[in-house]
């Protein structure tokens, strides 16, 4: 019963993911048309984790706290379901 209860959870988890994840996206597809740009997409979290590491290492502290900008809009982008944002 405990392994199952483990494995509820674990899809309970899951399940809440994705649903972030779908309230983001909803919210992309329902933005502005007129703020569509053709500009790249910003870094994945991944390159913005990198970024930080490396300009710290460097002491690059403009590209730190540029970064660190971009971090923080990615963050707020998912508003209160993000564990980060609160």
């Amino acid at each position: 019963m405990k392994k199952l209860d483990e494995q509820l959870a674990g899809i309970k988890k899951d399940q809440n993911a994705e649903q972030n994840k779908v309230q983001i996206l909803e919210k992309i597809m329902i933005a502005n048309p007129d703020k569509i740009t053709t500009e790249p997409a910003p870094y994945s979290p991944e390159q913005l984790a990198e970024i930080e590491t490396l300009s710290l290492r460097l002491k690059l502290e403009p590209i730190y706290e540029k970064n660190w900008g971009e971090q923080r809009a990615l963050i707020e982008s998912a508003g209160n379901k993000c564990p980060s944002y609160r």
